[in-house]
């Protein structure tokens, strides 16, 4: 079971990072769903590390718009397994991610 998790991580990283490539290539972004895809399987295999991992780096790689989906599954690994200093720092950064996706007030 362990080394068929590990063989989907792998897989699931290799796609990542050939999609990473071609977005850069491109002037695009990674695709959203291979992202969440990517977190549901590490939340399945609890592969921590890896998962918080993935979704920092999925904040990077993501439009705002888009990351803003990654926000309440960070939440809840952080509620489940991080501890209360995590869970405000999260907070505090999903707010942050909050107000500067916002438009300026007046602007139409």
């Amino acid at each position: 079971r362990a080394a068929a998790a590990e063989t989907g991580r792998r897989v699931y990283a290799l796609a990542l990072a050939k999609a990473e490539a071609s977005a850069q290539a491109k002037g695009g972004s990674v695709p959203a769903g291979l992202v969440l895809s990517y977190a549901s399987y590490l939340r399945a295999s609890a592969d921590l590390p890896n998962l918080r991992e993935l979704l920092e780096r999925g904040l990077l790689l993501l439009p705002a718009a888009e990351a803003a989906q990654l926000w309440p599954i960070y939440a809840k690994v952080e509620a489940q397994f991080g501890t209360a200093a995590s869970q405000a720092e999260l907070a505090k950064r999903r707010a942050a991610a909050a107000a500067d996706a916002e438009p300026p007030a007046g602007a139409a």
